[in-house]
């Protein structure tokens, strides 16, 4: 009757286990046998269906999952081409870091290697690159005997640091300081030149005393 119940729920496993206990029970008893082996029929064939179906699903949800995959990899590998053909070095961090999700989410030889051309091209770009330097007006003792300004002893600098670094605006460098409230000696603490920096976009600053 339990394997009857099982066969008729669909619970095709616990039909099985039922027809099992009970053919043991069965002993000599033919025409519970015989019934009991045709439910172990039904349950048999029901378990396979019920396997078959599964895979189906799986097989689905596995396409599925790897088509968004794929996608979000074209995605990033696109993103990442943008960021490179822009010429805009501030995005070539951006562009590494698409590259490297698209090669992440590569499955296939040929997508792999795309994404490795892309994150190469990207990484070649970031070591040519020039970072952003700051340089404040000096500051001058007045008891130097020297025919020269704080300013021109930066504009020497900046002539000789032209070729290594993007230079931010000098412009920009005495309004920020004016804003911060800041002199070049407050720059000469750590936590302050790490603000003035940020402010600026600078990830160097030169300066100084003579």
């Amino acid at each position: 009757a339990a394997a009857q119940t099982g066969v008729d729920r669909g619970n095709w496993g616990k039909a099985l286990e039922d027809v099992n206990r009970g053919l043991a029970l069965a002993g000599s008893d033919a025409e519970c046998r015989t019934r009991l082996e045709g439910l172990r029929e039904k349950a048999t064939a029901g378990l396979d269906a019920a396997r078959i179906e599964e895979g189906k699903r799986t097989a689905e949800k596995t396409r599925t999952a790897e088509a968004k995959q794929d996608q979000e990899r074209q995605e990033a590998l696109e993103a990442a081409r943008r960021f490179l053909a822009s010429g805009d070095i501030d995005q070539l961090e951006d562009g590494q870091r698409e590259a490297q999700k698209a090669r992440d989410l590569a499955r296939k030889p040929e997508d792999i290697q795309a994404a490795e051309k892309e994150l190469k091209a990207v990484k070649d770009a970031m070591a040519r690159r020039k970072d952003w330097a700051a340089v404040v007006d000096f500051e001058i003792d007045k008891n130097v005997k020297m025919d020269i300004t704080g300013r021109a002893v930066a504009t020497l600098l900046e002539q000789n640091l032209a070729d290594q670094y993007r230079l931010v605006d000098r412009n920009h460098i005495q309004k920020v300081l004016q804003e911060m409230k800041f002199s070049v000696s407050d720059l000469a603490v750590w936590k302050k030149a790490q603000e003035f920096g940020k402010m600026v976009g600078a990830r160097y600053l030169v300066t100084g005393n003579i």
